[in-house]
């Protein structure tokens, strides 16, 4: 396959920043079509390459990956060579060691610190580097740096800025200075509530602030969502690290109990305020059988559980959005006719979709159970 550097770079700006495409269409378009699939193949680029027999057709779902992240760095870096002065030692250390996210916690959470790092760098094109996160292997200061300057200029100065919020870090001094220097700087910040720390515990100025759940696997992919958006990165499908997901809520768990659903746990962004976490429901029975689970999500959940491939996939047809999962005997969910029907259905996919049993795949409208959906099913079947 043709290798045409200048293509690959403007490929992945166009993937990073957008606004490279009348640059990208001064070349032939089999050659964009090879080098886009080319990326996949040298992991700058995460998607699908799709062939008809020896000859590729299409590539789909093409988003650049952490690989692609490094390769403009580089490429930033080297380029400065073309200028009129090559860049000095302190210029190339600055852009080598820039960090992107804070995370300030308690030594003794060293656990959940280094479970939520892992899950970041697999859901977001992130390196370990890109954190500042005293207690983990490849985010601590670097030996002869001055902590006080250093973790300063960082909080300041870093785009995203996370609290891991336990009964032990919110009785550190240590972390109660570091929240208080980022509030500070009215700079962007999410508390994240673990190891049974409620939003109770929060108080002034940071009650404020719109907590998550490290406990609650809605929250932890909504934390990924709202980073990615902070960092105007693309994040990967939740079931490419769902299992990092999973390390981190059971870790959060841990020194808390399980808290019943109230009737009126819904707030209006549609997540479950009061809910235990789907991992804990696996758990015990008797949770489970607390869960504001409708009927039809029940039924849904079991059906797709049941199917050829674990699939269900909400598309639009000329009566509107149906959900449909590939099983022997049927694939619609009701009267397709029925527009009654096809509400009910689609209110049960979103309903799993929010409490974790359903994720996204690389294919648009696709959804697969997870590892927490089977589970659930299992229960339900017994």
């Amino acid at each position: 396959m043709k290798h045409d550097p200048e293509l690959t770079r403007l490929l992945l700006l166009n993937l990073r920043d957008g606004g490279h495409e009348d640059q990208i269409n001064k070349y032939p378009a089999d050659l964009v079509l090879e080098q886009q699939a080319r990326l996949i193949d040298d992991g700058l680029a995460t998607g699908n390459a799709i062939k008809d027999g020896l000859k590729l057709r299409w590539v789909k779902g093409l988003c650049i990956s952490s690989g692609g992240h490094h390769f403009l760095e580089a490429r930033d870096i080297s380029g400065a060579k073309l200028t009129t002065s090559p860049p000095s030692l302190e210029s190339l250390t600055l852009h080598k060691t820039q960090k992107r996210i804070f995370v300030s916690h308690s030594a003794v959470d060293k656990d959940l610190a280094d479970a939520l790092l892992d899950m970041l760098c697999a859901a977001l094109p992130l390196r370990v580097s890109d954190f500042v996160c005293t207690s983990v292997d490849g985010a601590k200061l670097r030996g002869g740096e001055e902590t006080g300057n250093v973790l300063r200029q960082a909080i300041r100065d870093v785009p995203a800025f996370l609290s891991i919020l336990t009964p032990k870090a919110v009785a550190s001094t240590y972390v109660l200075f570091e929240l208080g220097a980022r509030w500070g700087t009215e700079r962007y910040h999410i508390p994240l509530l673990a190891k049974g720390a409620g939003p109770e515990m929060l108080k002034e100025p940071l009650k404020a602030t719109n907590a998550l759940r490290l406990y609650h696997e809605p929250d932890v992919l909504q934390l990924v969502d709202d980073i990615a958006n902070v960092l105007h990165f693309k994040s990967e499908p939740p079931q490419n690290y769902h299992q990092k997901m999973v390390k981190v809520v059971e870790i959060s768990r841990t020194g808390s109990a399980i808290t019943p659903p109230s009737t009126d746990s819904i707030t209006s962004r549609g997540s479950f305020v009061n809910l235990p976490s789907t991992v804990e429901l696996v758990r015990t029975r008797h949770a489970f059988n607390n869960m504001a689970l409708s009927e039809a999500a029940k039924k849904l959940l079991v059906a797709a559980s049941d199917s050829i491939d674990g699939n269900v996939s909400k598309t639009r047809s000329m009566d509107g959005e149906i959900v449909n999962i590939h099983a022997p005997d049927q694939e619609f969910m009701g009267d397709i006719q029925d527009k009654r029907a096809r509400a009910l259905w689609l209110d049960a996919f979103n309903e799993l979709v929010r409490v974790g049993c359903f994720a996204p795949t690389s294919h648009d409208g696709i959804y697969t159970v997870t590892h927490t959906g089977y589970q659930i099913a299992d229960i339900l079947k017994r």
